[in-house]
């Protein structure tokens, strides 16, 4: 038979009820002598504590409220072993959607080629280049090719 772990879980009484619903199968909740804490801002405890949501400047795991349940039990586990877990608040950004030739335009932009620079590389107009590059610009938000590198760099874009 598996270990039982013990959890107290303190958590606003809007979202209590929902996560009880979903640990009450996997873990014992319990309201004294945890092995580990589940709450939702620091709260100065003494026991392993995962906190469900972000807190600043605080030890201790934190998970995003959208974890399974099966992740935050994982989490759980680890914090009772002394292990810190931080998982991600969100699903990373996948950044712009850039259409193939734009993002042909945006790896040539970064290396410093000029838009009748590009334009030759890819067999196309100077005007056709420049156009790419200001959509390049607009989608990753960017006033300058170089801002628009930097961006692209770390996205993974490039």
């Amino acid at each position: 038979m598996l270990p039982t772990l013990r959890v107290l879980v303190v958590l606003d009484d809007d979202v209590i009820d929902d996560w009880l619903d979903a640990l009450e199968p996997l873990v014992m909740v319990v309201d004294v002598e945890p092995d580990v804490v589940l709450a939702d801002a620091a709260g100065g405890w003494q026991e392993p504590v995962v906190y469900l949501g972000e807190v600043r400047g605080v030890a201790g795991s934190q998970v995003p409220p959208h974890t399974e349940p099966e992740a935050l039990v994982a989490a759980l586990w680890a914090a009772f072993h002394g292990w810190e877990v931080r998982l991600p608040s969100a699903v990373p950004d996948p950044g712009p959607q850039l259409t193939p030739r734009e993002h042909e335009v945006l790896e040539l932009l970064a290396v410093g080629l000029s838009n009748r620079e590009i334009g030759e590389t890819l067999q196309i107009s100077a005007h056709t280049a420049k156009f790419h590059v200001q959509g390049v610009l607009e989608k990753l938000d960017a006033t300058t090719r170089t801002e628009a590198a930097v961006r692209a760099a770390r996205r993974l874009l490039i």
